[in-house]
Formats: C-alpha cells, structure tokens, sequence
C-alpha cells in the first residue's frame, strides 16, 4: 500500500512539470485521501529546466497546482535568481507567486538583495518592496554591511541585466549617506555605460574617515572620463579626474587631482598622464609624465612615496637595420631636505644604430652612436 501511494504522489507532483526532465527525491511522501495533498519531507529537492527547489517540506494540492514548501526554502528560477525564504509558494510550472522576507543572490554567488516582500511579474522580472541591494559581504559583528543601497521599491531586469531603484538610500556601515529619488545600475560583466560608480569608504590616522563618490562618462568605445569626489574628515575635499583613449594609432591616459588641504592650508595637486601616436609602422612618438605640487602630496593622499617623478617626451624610428631615439627627461625630486637644484636632468640623449652590408655573405658592419647631455641648475 505505502508503494502505490509513493508511485500516486510520484505522478501528481510531476504530472505539470513533465514537459522537460526533472528530478525529484525526499526522505519521505505521503498522500492524504481527505485532504487530497501530497506532502514531501526531509531534504526535499526537484530540480529541473523550469527551477529548482530545496527545502524541509513541500505540500502538493494537485486540484489547485499549487505546491507550497516551507523550512529552509532555496528557490532558484530558471535565469539563475536564487532566493532564500521560510516558505514559498508556486505553481505547478515552477513558478513563483508573491514572496515574503525574501532574501536573494543573483546568478547564485552574486550581490544580494533582500525584500520585505517581492513578485515576479514575468519571468526575467522581481519586482521588490521594502528592498535592499549590496554586493558585499557582512561585518564580522553580522550588524552592518561595509555598504548597501536601501529603497521604497526595487526592480530587477533578468534579462537586461540590471537594477532600478525608486526613491533610494545609501547606507555606509547602517549611516544614511545621501538619497537619490531613482538610480539605476548593471549587474554582472557587461559593456560599460555611463553611471555612478559603487561608492568607498576607508580611514586612516592622517586623512581620517573618507568617502568617495564616483561618475563614470562612457564617451564612447574609444573615450572615457572618471570623475571622483574623496570626502575626508582631516584633509577636506579632494578632485580627482581621469581620462582615458584607446583608438587604431594612439593610446592616452590622465589622471589629476586637486585638494585645498585643511591640515596645510595650502591648495595641492597631482598630474599624471601618458600619450603614444604612432607615425607609421616602427615610427612613433610618446610622453610619459607625472609632477606633484610638493614633495609629500602622494604619500599624503595616494600612500606612494618615490624618490622622484619623471616626465619624458620621447621619438623613435625603428627599421629591420636601422634604429634612432631622442629622448629627454626631466626628474622632479621628491627627498625632503635635499636641493632640487642639483637633480640632474637629461636635456636630451640621442641613441643612433646603423647595419651595413659588407657583403653577399652576410657579413655586417653595425654602427652605433649614444649621445648624453646632463644638466644642472646647481652643483
């Protein structure tokens, strides 16, 4: 008897979903003649194309087609949206209908999302109330995330692969931040777009408790601009502006900071950039250059110390017997207590490499020239 009712509970659970192959198991099934449901418990599993659900329980109405699970609930859709509930209630295609206390991963191990209560409109869509979203992991006191974004209502695009937010709040350690009344951002690898960058926090002895705020300008394929704000308690608020150009003959990258420091009172500034054109095939020229207002300002505000910046504007051609640069670099000395005078500065340096042909046995005669001029203010 125990077997005809587990081959009848077997059918009734699978009867909607055997369009596609599906897998089911539990430690046990039982089917109610007065109640006419099939009840599953104990590591219950049925994964198949349309979903996937784990839990302690799934209650089956055949009449209905609603199946009901409960205890450890783990919903995972068919476009890889996961959700973790106390219980959940679908159909019998596998598909959802409202969710309560939701909490979710998109694409299984992806940022989160956790929603007082959530719907699926259709099937790349979750629509979300009460909603927060946050890519990154929990304290380790479990109280507070390094940061989230908290919302009246959340929308998720499986399809296009991105969330909207309406009437949205970030918060940095469980502090209110700023709101914004709609933000809408991509999730998971796709091609780059104009938006607000995810926001950092840190603190230091120096510098003190710090945000910074980022605005990413997608120009197009070949161009792009960053633009950040960096809030610190101790040092005021700094600028920071980059910009990128990747085409067919040329490459750049700048990237310049600005600050009226509140510890110095003094306005300082950081320019780093480089640029390559190339003229022809083994033909090009370039600049590769970095200047700081003073000697400490990267170690104050970018943790790097070197002894010195360089900045060098160069031109070479380059043949399969032939080879010529020009060269010319200027080094701003960074070492406190020293003379800037006396940093030698190379105005220019010129290498020439010439092969000849001696004759039609191979033999070759090369030529080579290295020019040097140093100079200095003093010293």
């Amino acid at each position: 008897m125990r077997l005809s009712f587990f081959l009848l509970s077997f059918f009734l659970v699978f009867s909607a979903i055997a369009e596609e192959s599906a897998t089911f198991t539990a430690d046990n099934v039982h089917y109610d003649h007065a109640t006419q449901t099939v009840t599953a418990t104990g590591s219950v599993e049925i994964v198949s194309p349309q979903g996937s659900v784990w839990g302690d329980t799934l209650t089956y109405v055949p009449e209905t087609g609603e199946m009901r699970a409960e205890g450890n609930v783990v919903f995972a859709d068919e476009n890889g949206f996961t959700v973790f509930l106390d219980d959940l209630v679908l159909n019998e295609k596998l598909k959802t209908a409202a969710l309560e206390n939701l909490r979710a991963r998109l694409g299984g191990n992806g940022p989160a999302l956790m929603a007082r209560r959530a719907s699926k409109p259709n099937a790349h869509t979750v629509v979300m109330e009460d909603a927060a979203y946050s890519p990154c992991k929990a304290c380790k006191n479990k109280r507070s995330l390094p940061w989230q974004i908290r919302a009246q209502k959340i929308t998720y695009d499986g399809e296009g692969k991105h969330i909207t937010y309406n009437h949205a709040v970030l918060d940095a350690y469980g502090v209110p931040v700023f709101y914004l009344p709609w933000l809408r951002h991509p999730v998971g690898h796709q091609t780059a777009q104009s938006g607000v960058l995810p926001p950092r926090f840190g603190s230091s002895t120096a510098r003190g408790t710090e945000a910074t705020l980022s605005y990413y300008w997608r120009h197009n394929p070949q161009n792009d601009t960053t633009i950040r704000t960096r809030l610190m308690t101790e040092r005021g608020a700094q600028l920071i502006a980059e910009n990128r150009h990747l085409g067919l003959r040329s490459a750049a990258e700048f990237k310049g900071s600005f600050i009226a420091d509140d510890s110095t009172s003094t306005l300082r500034s950081h320019l780093q950039g480089s640029g390559e054109y190339t003229l022809r095939e083994g033909r090009r020229i370039g600049i590769n250059a970095e200047v700081a207002s003073d000697d400490t300002y990267l170690d104050d505000f970018f943790d790097r110390n070197p002894s010195y910046l360089p900045s060098t504007i160069y031109a070479e051609d380059a043949g399969p017997k032939h080879y010529a640069a020009f060269y010319a670099t200027r080094y701003q000395d960074l070492e406190k207590g020293r003379d800037p005078a006396n940093t030698a500065q190379i105005l220019p340096r010129l290498q020439l490499e010439k092969i000849f042909e001696t004759d039609n046995k191979g033999s070759q005669l090369t030529l080579s020239a290295d020019v040097l001029a140093l100079h200095r203010d003093s010293g």
